[in-house]
């Protein structure tokens, strides 16, 4: 009956909610309170004991069937299962590994500590001593804790364990000034970060070991991570790019697990006071900054449980709203440091993620803006109008590359807008060969930069050139992609992938706009291999650095991809941006390659670019090898 009065209770705010009035409660009431009601009480309870649970199980199954296809690759604990459960077998294999580790760098572990959960820090330091990899060290500084169970524990530790060193502060210096104070008392060539209420893995610093023997050149290496609830159960998993420097200025991404030189961190000054909440962060942007890109490792395994704990940033900034007041500092300290004239705010309040503007030059630079057409005055008319009229970019030349056009509207069309004084018509012949149209464009260029764009993009805001443009000036950026989406509102092109379903492939495709994507990588600037040149900007001196699009094997497809990684193979990086989002009509005037002679070009481009860059298509570094890469959307392969 108590039972059956909750329920009765629920369903009466329900109406009071739903502006019932109080003579439909008191019609309830006096059926709750009837004879017929309290005597069938037995047969309800039968009811929801036996048959109510079936239901919900066929009703379980009903949509595990019906959504099986779309929920391939989300299941992490199914993934977790298959892929990465340390099985006793695999255990075996690890030690056998260790042994055969001739070289065994000491690794330093740091740790402050102040005032964890006992039950928690204790789960913290056995994750320490469970480990595989013999040749470490514990370096704990307690920061004047207050918990009882604290100092006698860690002085047990120490008495108890020879690789455990212990320190006591008598005043509370906070996490950058206890780390610091545990570096000090660290005798390993290598140091690892350890929060005191995360977890490692059995393996963690063998993998670490074994990437420092492989590569002595790494000066910080860092692996992919999870969260853990308190029931132990994993979740969110993170699996990172390799080194992404602009995705790195917008989110603090290598977060955990991070090892570094001990001679980087104190070339540096170790953590800097004063930007607590965000020191990790501050310390990691200093050292990249004395560190090549091929200075900085990545382990594609999780090693490392983030425990979201009651007060931890792993479940919400919220607990620690000064965070955010502190990132703004360190990003733009790091800017300054740099000589960058750019500024840094905040681009996600809720996750303290960044954006990075960077200013244009008081003289703009001209812009050729590229498009190549044939006939359909729809859609060039749009993409030509909406250009002039919302770009608030005033710099640029529009170069119409006509490919044999006859309509009879776009000439007329071509007529009228021949008048505007930025505009030219340039006439191409030939058979269709977009890279050769496009090559012949760029020799007309009068613009230090070059802007490609379809016919049938359409712009959509004012600030999107600008955009492109003040992150394609940046001395070591390449080629600047753009955020496309479908006239539907899903995403078109959020950077290209290498490798994806066999060559190339977009980034979180059909994504709705607004959708944060992937640890929000749909809302930050970063670098990908490469960008689609439906709206893809460059210098023209690099442009020409790189020899153009290849006009003798990639007629049609994959040019743009094949001019990206060229780009890459002269040191450049490749940036796709967020902030430039455009409407794009894919290949509207182009119409299907479903004729024999095109689908057979189609295969030789293919088997070109599997030739060509046969290196590149095995890994992409924007791209996690955990990753499915028949898929777009950063799903996780799992059997069936």
């Amino acid at each position: 009956h108590r039972v059956e009065r909750k329920h009765y209770i629920e369903f009466q705010n329900k109406l009071h909610f739903q502006g019932a009035n109080f003579q439909a409660s008191s019609k309830i009431d006096r059926m709750v309170n009837s004879f017929s009601w309290k005597s069938t009480g037995f047969l309800r309870l039968l009811r929801r004991k036996f048959i109510d649970p079936r239901t919900k199980v066929e009703h379980r199954k009903r949509l595990k069937k019906k959504t099986s296809k779309k929920g391939i690759g989300y299941n992490y604990k199914k993934w977790v299962q298959e892929k990465d459960f340390l099985s006793k077998k695999i255990i075996k294999k690890l030690l056998e590994e260790e042994k055969k580790l001739v070289n065994k760098p000491k690794l330093s572990i740091i740790l402050p500590v102040f005032d964890p959960p006992e039950k928690v820090f204790k789960e913290t330091i056995q994750s320490v001593l469970s480990q595989i990899y013999c040749c470490w060290e514990l370096c704990i500084i307690n920061d004047a804790s207050q918990k009882s169970y604290i100092k006698p524990y860690l002085d047990h530790l120490a008495k108890t364990h020879n690789q455990i060193k212990v320190k006591h502060r008598e005043s509370n210096g906070h996490i950058s000034i206890a780390t610091n104070d545990a570096v000090a008392i660290a005798e390993g060539e290598y140091l690892v970060f350890l929060d005191h209420d995360d977890l490692l893995r059995q393996h963690s610093l063998l993998r670490v070991a074994q990437e420092i023997v492989r590569n002595p050149q790494f000066g910080i290496i860092y692996s992919d991570e999870d969260k853990v609830d308190g029931n132990g159960q994993r979740y969110d998993h993170h699996f990172k790019p390799d080194w992404n420097p602009d995705l790195f200025l917008s989110q603090n991404y290598l977060c955990h697990l991070v090892c570094c030189k001990k001679a980087i961190f104190d070339q540096v000054g170790g953590m800097r006071p004063g930007v607590e909440g965000c020191q990790d962060w501050d310390l990691l942007l200093r050292m990249t900054e004395v560190l090549k890109f091929q200075n900085i490792g990545h382990i594609s395994e999780i090693l490392y449980h983030w425990r979201s704990g009651v007060d931890s940033t792993a479940l919400s900034l919220k607990e620690k709203p000064y965070v955010l007041s502190t990132v703004v500092k360190v990003l733009n300290d790091a800017l300054h440091r740099r000589g960058v004239n750019a500024l840094a705010e905040l681009g996600n309040r809720k996750n303290g993620y960044m954006r990075i503007k960077y200013s244009l030059p008081e003289k703009l630079p001209l812009v050729s803006i590229i498009i190549p057409t044939k006939d359909r005055v729809d859609l060039l008319s749009r993409c030509v109008e909406t250009l002039l009229d919302l770009t608030d970019y005033n710099n640029f030349e529009i170069l119409i590359l006509d490919h044999n056009s006859n309509e009879q509207k776009l000439l007329d069309y071509f007529t009228k807008i021949n008048k505007v004084a930025q505009i030219r018509i340039l006439k191409m012949g030939g058979e269709f060969n977009f890279s050769r149209i496009n090559n012949l464009g760029v020799k007309q260029a009068k613009g230090e930069i070059l802007l490609f764009l379809n016919n049938d993009i359409e712009i959509t805001n004012s600030s999107w050139l600008s955009e492109m443009v003040s992150q394609v000036l940046r001395t070591e950026i390449g080629c600047v992609g753009a955020k496309l989406l479908y006239p539907n509102d899903t995403v078109q092109h959020g950077g290209v992938i290498i490798g994806l379903g066999g060559v190339a492939g977009h980034s979180h495709k059909h994504f709705h706009k607004n959708h944060p994507g992937y640890k929000h990588r749909l809302q930050l600037v970063q670098n990908f291999s490469a960008v689609t040149a439906a709206c893809l900007a460059v210098r023209k001196k690099i442009f020409d650095e790189v020899g153009g699009f290849n006009e003798n094997d990639l007629k049609v497809a994959f040019n743009d991809v094949d001019l990206c990684l060229k780009v890459v193979e002269k040191g450049y990086r490749n940036l796709w941006t967020p902030h430039a989002v455009l409407i794009h009509h894919e290949s509207a005037s182009r119409g299907k390659d479903t004729v024999p002679e095109k689908i057979e070009r189609f295969k030789k481009e293919i088997s070109y670019m599997k030739k060509r860059w046969k290196h590149r298509l095995k890994d992409d570094p924007s791209f996690n090898k955990n990753f499915n890469k028949d898929r777009e959307d950063f799903s996780l392969v799992v059997r069936r």
